[in-house]
């Protein structure tokens, strides 16, 4: 280093040391420079303030000092060209003088910036702005704005001419820039305290007038008209002008000394040191603006842009690198407090980062500094519930107000996110659910963000076009590796957390989905686990949940990477034809070992095996050979393109020279490739079409709430657009939905079918995929072409049930009343049911039938009845006997109008040939009962079976059309007589076949219930006839009198007399009433069933079902005549009350005995009694139990039948409860699901009624199951069943009532297992303070089960739940209940242990002494048998002895006898003991 150089920095060492202290430190608080080292007073000392009126005029002049000094510090810096501003301390050589100069200038200067009487006047203006006028206030502004204005000029005039400012200037810009920081603080807090600014302005505030005629008018800001007139603004209008103007100057000083090479030349001369409180100061300001920014409209008024601006300006200038970190650690605690504080900081934060980065350059390394460490400072945060003990609250709201942040960050800088996303996973598991629900749109964010695609891109495109042969390969691939790899992970998160155990999230996760869905970036390996997700997630119990899951299923559809097509037969036969090739065309080595196994596997399962498992074992070797064929291309192509060009020829001289192997070909590639698609979108298909997926679509159709029909609707819509078959079934089940009570949803139905068989979804593009138009703009919605409306319309009705189709009828009629479907539909179903061959002549005739429900034109006309003549009822029906079509026609027929007898009119004769045809088909004629040996008994049942139903609506269609139908069933029934019995015709019967009579009994049963529904129609014609006639004389008779009412007092008599008539006319009516109906009743109930010609066949029909005169078993085999009997007697037991109550046993017993096989006839039967129950409650009454009894039937179709004809008449109140509903309950646990549906409903839809029966009757349930035994009733099951019943009991009284009943019945159980099973019930209850009460009294009754685990449980369970929202007064009780039922516990566990041990040593006692009884036995036994042998011994060796010894050989017998006696036992106790000792010796030898 130079001499000179050492001299010119030590002299300005020495300068820089020789600086003058800043005399204005910024200060903590406003009253602070009343203090030292500013000194300052409250007011100047010439401050006059006798009145208001001074005192404002003393502020003008303040004002007017600021404004007046303003002028001459400007004047000043223009005369002495800002010498006195500046510090030239660049190391120039000048002389003493030149120096003393410059110092004089500096300190000039301070005195006129900063001397005591300026800064004097400002505080006091400041400190008292709030008392000032708005006029005088806004000058202030203004002049303070200038000031801070013109400094900012001044350094940046400094900065362009290299001159280094001094302390003074600092000073001055410290003073000036604290007092505009200070009022702008004041002004934000009046703002907040005035509202009047909220609402648009309004009256100046009180004090406004106060000196505003003192001076000081030019510089209240006021807006110009069109006309140039100048209008002033008011206090609120002017304190939003001046708040802008503070906000501006802020910004703009805040630019200014932010920038690198000004703030250069202002701190050198402080060692390069900024002062913290100085460059803060907008900072600060900045946070108070803030938060104000409540929504948009505040944001603007307040300058929120601005503010940020301010901030990322100071973290720019100084808040990077070592030195910056004070001030970035400053501002990012500030604004994580704010986060934390305000709901709206979230938005705000999340752009300042994105400003903050926008002000570097692309390559700075601190480019996303400031989102860095917040997402840094957010990771550490304490988000568990107990992170602050003292303020939960707070704490969870803060959480609230934090969450929103990440998802905003996230979608303002993805891939900065991204490349910290462990920040965020941190929390993915934390407590609130707020936070994870953020997260998890955050990773939304991430995944479809354009910024993370063109970073994936711009590598992918650096590694292709990469030409450094010095590099690897695969180094330029690691980034994008890795971030697939990031991607990966975020997927797979997405997917975890959908199971989440908060709804929000699960919600928030769904609606991710939905977005990465619509962006179109889910990969294909996640398609099917995303779809089988969301099928899954329509079990959700959270309705929320459910509408988004349908709505991925629908976006799923619409996204599909498939064709439009998702029918998946062409796709099945397409992957066939592949499958084929590959199987052909696979590499030697493969098709070989495929077929080794394959023969392996017929070799040694021939003649073991069933055919189907050798096919479908043959078909996995096959499947496991084509994957790995499809994983040798994969490999292959993937090798060809990563080796290089030599490596690729020695490749393909190596496959050529190899002998025996099959070259894997460019085709044979490009197969697998379409076998691995094919396979894919029936994987995809399948899950659609699975059944218990299915059920999961259709059980959304039958929620309560009208969102998940909504979105199932719409599901089903594009279903239809993308051909699956689930569509039809889901639209099926949907129209289920038109008997609906809301017309909102049969309205959404019939959009729905619209859409799907009428208009397509052509008809609803406007209104986006998959919507729901309303049921206007179905009107206008274009529709498809008839003949496609017409295939649809016959696939829907083919494919349905007879409950189906009378839904599809009821959409249908609606539309044609609304003139949707065209009327060129109708023209070509008439063709179809004329000349089309088959099923579809039927299904078109009952379409015609559908739409005439609306439109009788349709087939009531002369000509459409000559059509529907010959094509329902002509040659080619009864030449192929096509019952279906018949049954359409007379369907059809009923939609037809009833005509007089009249020879001159063309439809009465065309109805005069229709009817002819409809006998014979009544008839039977066309029926085949010869059975042949091709077609078998079988054959000709079903063609009967198939008859039933054409016989049934061609009866209805007589009583609807014929004039008078009781003439013409009077023929039909004596022409079946003939051909049944073998009267009349000529003919000669010998024998009644099963089928001719089941058919006659079928329709003599339904002629007569017809008559009896046209006799009730008749009657009721002929009562409205009188009614109306009646009502029509009284008419006549009010007007008459009140005529002659304005005549003369003679008239008084005559109007008495007509009045007498009338009354006398009306009782006559009456009468005449009361007759019809008795003769109603008369003829239901003798003439039908009774003196009748069909009565003539009831016991003919009675023996039959009763298996009279030994023929049980040759009827009980026909399985049609049984049915048709059955039938037949309920009829007519529907119809005569005296012949119902005397053939009820009948029923009965042919119900109880009717075999297992006989479904159809239990299952009919138990239909009839429900309609014989509705009609005849009294007669059916004491057979109630017999019919609950089929409640336990073995068939399902039985069991369903039973209990909804039990719920009808429940709910009806035609059938009483009481004492039966608990084989009712038994259902809820039925392995049916339509069954334990319908039992949930009877249950909710009693406790609606205002009686509540289910709590009358709950002590009763819980008797007769509670008394089952374990094998009929499960203990699980059984507490199901009372948890749904307790359920329903909610009531403090009823609580408290069955509390008091269930504790009296613990003495009367049998075992200690009723005893859990009460006391589960008891803690089933939601117990208050009175039932607890109880609970406590009676005690005494249930200590005795508390030595039983089971029951202290509940016990203490019930003491638990209670204790939580107990009373001061009733936690005493518990707690001295809860010390009762501990000492009880533990003293019946001590009895009970004492028991057992009791128990167990008596039983051991009882088998030693068994076991020495036994062994006592034994040595008896054999003592006596030797003693036997030796007697007969000495018996045969003694005979010749005297008898004198007789004596003494007795005694020598008993001597020896007692010694063998003791010998033996004493050879059994010496064999004891020897086992003993041998034992002994045993263990002590080892």
């Amino acid at each position: 280093m130079s001499q000179s150089q050492s001299q010119s920095q030590s002299q300005s060492s020495s300068s820089l040391s020789s600086t003058p202290k800043s005399t204005f430190p910024i200060p903590s608080t406003l009253s602070d420079l009343e203090s030292h080292p500013y000194d300052l007073l409250p007011y100047p000392i010439d401050f006059a303030d006798d009145d208001e009126a001074t005192r404002a005029s003393s502020f003008l002049q303040l004002v007017q000092f600021v404004e007046d000094g303003n002028a001459e510090l400007a004047s000043g810096m223009r005369r002495h060209d800002m010498s006195m501003f500046e510090n030239n301390g660049a190391g120039d050589h000048n002389d003493d003088r030149n120096g003393n100069r410059d110092q004089e200038g500096m300190l000039m200067s301070m005195s006129m910036w900063c001397n005591e009487e300026r800064l004097q006047a400002l505080y006091t203006l400041v400190r008292k702005s709030a008392s000032l006028s708005f006029k005088t206030r806004s000058r202030l502004i203004a002049a303070l704005c200038n000031s801070v204005s013109s400094l900012g000029i001044v350094l940046q005039n400094a900065a362009e001419n290299d001159i280094i400012v001094g302390t003074g200037y600092r000073d001055a810009l410290s003073a000036h820039l604290y007092m505009l920081y200070t009022i702008m603080v004041f002004t934000e807090s009046h703002i907040k305290g005035n509202k009047q600014l909220n609402s648009g302005g309004g009256n100046a505030a009180g004090g406004a007038g106060a000196g505003a005629g003192a001076g000081g008018v030019s510089a209240t800001p006021a807006k110009k008209k069109r006309n140039g007139a100048r209008v002033e603004l008011n206090e609120a209008q002017t304190t939003q002008v001046s708040r802008e103007l503070c906000t501006h100057t802020m910004n703009a000083i805040t630019e200014i000394i932010s920038n690198a090479a000004i703030s250069s030349h202002l701190w050198r001369s402080s060692r390069g040191v900024p002062s913290t409180d100085v460059i803060m100061l907008p900072a600060r300001i900045a946070y108070t603006i803030l938060e104000s920014c409540t929504n948009v409209t505040q944001t603007k008024m307040a300058s929120g842009k601005m503010a940020l601006d301010m901030l990322a300006n100071i973290l720019f200038g100084y808040g990077r690198g070592k030195s910056g970190e004070g001030v970035k650690n400053t501002v990012v605690t500030a604004l994580v407090d704010m986060l934390h504080n305000y709901e709206h900081m979230s938005a705000l934060v999340a752009e300042l980062c994105l400003l903050s980065s926008g002000k570097h350059p692309p390559s700075d390394s601190e480019k996303f500094h400031l989102a860095v460490e917040l997402l840094r400072e957010v990771s550490r945060l304490d988000m568990s519930s107990s992170g602050d003990s003292k303020n939960p609250a707070a704490a969870a709201s803060g959480v609230k107000n934090v969450a929103p942040f990440l998802m905003e960050v996230s979608r303002r800088l993805p891939r900065m996110v991204l490349s910290h996303a462990e920040y965020l996973l941190k929390h993915l598991n934390s407590e609130p659910y707020q936070l994870r629900s953020s997260i998890v749109q955050s990773i939304g964010f991430i995944l479809v963000s354009e910024d993370v695609e063109e970073e994936e891109l711009e590598e992918n495109d650096d590694e292709e076009f990469h030409t450094d042969e010095t590099v690897s390969p695969s180094k330029g691939r690691t980034s994008s590796k890795k971030l697939n790899k990031s991607r990966e992970h975020l997927y797979s998160i997405l997917l975890e957390h959908v199971y989440d155990v908060s709804s929000y999230t699960r919600v928030a996760v769904l609606k991710t989905w939905a977005t990465i869905l619509d962006a179109g970036v889910l990969p294909l390996d996640n398609l099917v686990p995303l779809t089988q997700l969301a099928i899954d997630r329509l079990q959700d119990k959270t309705v929320m949940v459910r509408r988004s899951a349908m709505q991925i299923l629908t976006m799923v559809l619409e996204n599909n990477p498939f064709t439009d097509s998702l029918s998946p037969i062409p796709y099945e036969h397409k992957r066939n034809g592949v499958r084929s090739y590959i199987l052909e065309h696979m590499p030697t080595h493969l098709k070989d070992a495929m077929q080794d196994a394959i023969g392996d596997l017929r070799g040694n399962d021939s003649g073991r095996v069933e055919d189907e498992r050798i096919a479908r074992e043959e078909l996995e070797i096959e499947d496991a050979a084509i994957q790995a064929t499809i994983s040798e291309s994969a490999s292959k192509v993937v090798n060809r393109y990563s080796l290089s060009p030599e490596a690729k020829e020695d490749s393909d001289t190596d496959n050529k020279d190899e002998d025996n192997v099959q070259i894997i070909t460019p085709e044979l590639i490009k197969q697998c490739k379409i076998y691995t698609f094919l396979t894919s979108a029936l994987e995809f298909i399948n899950l659609f079409e699975c059944p218990r997926h299915i059920q999961a679509f259709e059980s959304m159709l039958l929620s309560n709430n009208k969102s998940d029909v909504t979105e199932a609707l719409r599901f089903f819509v594009r279903a239809r657009h993308f051909d699956l078959p689930c569509a039809i079934t889901g639209m099926k089940q949907a129209l289920a939905l038109m008997w609906s009570e809301e017309e909102s949803v049969k309205n959404e139905v019939l959009n729905a079918f619209i859409q799907v068989f009428i208009c397509g979804t052509s008809g609803s593009s406007g209104s986006g995929p998959g919507s729901i138009v309303n049921l206007e703009a179905a009107k206008d919605m274009k529709p498809l072409p008839s003949k496609t409306i017409v295939d649809n319309l016959i696939r829907l009705v083919g494919r349905s049930n007879v409950s189906e189709q009378a839904s599809i009828e009821e959409a249908i009629s609606r539309l044609v009343k609304m003139e949707v479907i065209p009327s060129e539909v109708f023209l070509i179903l008439w063709s179809i049911a004329a000349k089309a061959p088959g099923r579809p002549r039927s299904i078109a005739m009952t379409i015609l039938s559908m739409g005439a429900t609306a439109d009788a034109g349709i087939v009531d006309s002369a000509s459409r009845l000559r059509h529907l003549l010959q094509a329902g009822l002509g040659e080619y029906t009864e030449e192929h006997r096509d019952w279906a079509t018949a049954k359409s026609a007379a369907y059809a027929l009923q939609r037809v109008s009833r005509v007089r007898d009249d020879p001159s009119s063309a439809k009465f004769l065309v109805l005069e040939q229709i009817v002819e045809r409809l006998c014979v088909v009544i008839q039977g004629d066309w029926c085949n009962d010869d059975a042949s040996a091709d077609d078998g008994e079988s054959t000709n049942e079903n063609d009967t079976k198939q008859w039933f139903g054409a016989a049934e609506e061609a009866i209805n269609a007589i009583f609807c059309i014929c004039p008078a139908p009781e003439k013409i069933a009077r023929v039909i029934i004596k022409n079946l007589e003939g051909s049944t019995f073998g009267f009349g015709f000529g003919n000669t019967v010998t024998s009644c076949h099963s089928l001719r009579l089941s058919r006659f009994f079928f329709v003599i049963s339904h002629i007569s219930l017809k008559l009896l529904v046209y006799t009730e129609a008749l009657s009721a014609s002929v009562r409205n006839a009188n009614a109306a006639r009646t009502l029509a004389k009284q008419e006549d008779a009010d007007k008459a009198k009140s005529k002659r009412n304005s005549g003369d007092e003679n008239s008084t008599n005559s109007s008495d007399d007509d009045d007498d008539d009338i009354e006398a006319e009306l009782g006559m009516a009456q009468a005449a009433e009361a007759e019809t109906e008795n003769m109603v009743a008369e003829i239901a109930e003798k003439e039908i069933v009774g003196r009748g010609l069909i009565g003539l066949f009831t016991p003919l029909l009675v023996r039959i079902v009763a298996n009279d005169n030994g023929q049980g078993q040759e009827l009980s085999s026909s399985e049609v005549l049984m049915q048709s009997s059955v039938l037949a007697l309920c009829k007519f037991m529907c119809i005569s009350r005296g012949f119902c109550e005397k053939h009820l046993p009948l029923l009965f017993t042919a119900l109880a005995q009717a075999p297992k096989r006989e479904v159809t006839l239990r299952a009919n039967t138990v239909i009839a009694l429900g309609d014989l129950a509705f009609r005849f409650p009294n007669e059916l009454e004491p057979y109630t139990p017999r019919l609950y009894a089929c409640l336990r039937d073995e068939s399902t179709r039985v069991r369903l039948h039973t209990l909804m004809c039990l719920v009808h008449l429940i709910l009806n109140s035609m059938v009483k409860v009481k004492g039966n509903l608990a084989e009712i309950c038994l259902c809820l646990r039925d392995k049916e699901s339509r069954i334990r549906d319908m039992a949930r409903l009877l249950f909710h839809e009693l406790s609606k009624r205002s009686n509540n029966p289910i709590y009358n009757l709950l002590p009763e349930i819980w008797s007769q199951l509670n008394s089952m035994p374990a094998s009929s009733l499960k203990k699980d099951d059984f507490r199901y069943i009372m948890t749904f019943l307790l359920s329903f009991i909610k009531k403090e009284r009823q609580i408290e009532m069955l509390t008091d009943k269930l504790c009296k019945r613990f003495p009367k159980c049998t075992s200690i297992a009723q005893k859990g099973n009460l006391s589960y019930c008891l803690a089933q209850l939601k117990y208050n303070d009175k039932s607890i009460k109880v609970l406590n009294d009676h005690f005494k009754l249930y200590k005795d089960s508390l030595f039983d685990e089971e029951v202290f449980k509940c016990f203490g369970q019930i003491v638990q739940k209670t204790r939580k929202f107990a009373k001061p007064e009733t936690k005493q009780i518990l707690e001295e209940l809860e010390e009762k039922l501990a000492d009880e516990n533990k003293m019946g566990m001590e009895n009970d242990e004492a028991n057992k041990k009791a128990a167990k040593a008596k039983s051991k006692a009882t088998t030693r002494r068994a076991a020495i009884s036994r062994r006592r036995k034994v040595v008896e036994e054999e003592v006596s048998s030797e003693s036997e042998v030796e007697e007969s011994e000495e018996s045969d060796s003694e005979s010749d002895d005297n008898s004198d010894g007789e004596d003494t050989e007795l005694n020598k017998e008993n001597s020896s006898s007692a010694s063998k006696y003791s010998t033996s036992e004493g050879k059994v106790k010496g064999s004891r003991i020897s086992r003993r000792s041998t034992r002994s010796i045993l263990k002590s030898s080892n």
